[in-house]
């Protein structure tokens, strides 16, 4: 398993929750379906944050075309371990959403 960069992962989850585009794209959506599941009785609570994880990749292709070099892939800057820890922050700070 790759190292988790705590800063990057912060910066990737502040860059999300304050993009406008991927609120109303992916987190709105997935809320709505959250509270579906709940509702139906069955929402699992240990796959929600692999809900995030289209909404992390897309926020950490934007940031990188935004702020990264150009040519460099998110994947340099946020890999797989960064993403998903992104993608846990974000589930925990739209729990009280649901």
């Amino acid at each position: 398993m790759t190292h988790v960069n705590e800063a990057a992962a912060n910066e990737l989850f502040l860059y999300a929750t304050n993009d406008y585009r991927l609120h109303t794209t992916y987190v709105q959506p997935i809320l709505k379906n959250f509270r579906r599941k709940v509702k139906n009785g069955t929402f699992n609570e240990k796959l929600a944050p692999k809900a995030f994880d289209s909404c992390v990749k897309d926020a950490a292709m934007r940031y990188c075309k935004e702020f990264g070099t150009p040519g460099q892939p998110y994947y340099y800057i946020f890999n797989a371990a960064t993403r998903r820890e992104a993608a846990r922050m974000m589930y925990e700070h739209f729990e009280d959403e649901i």
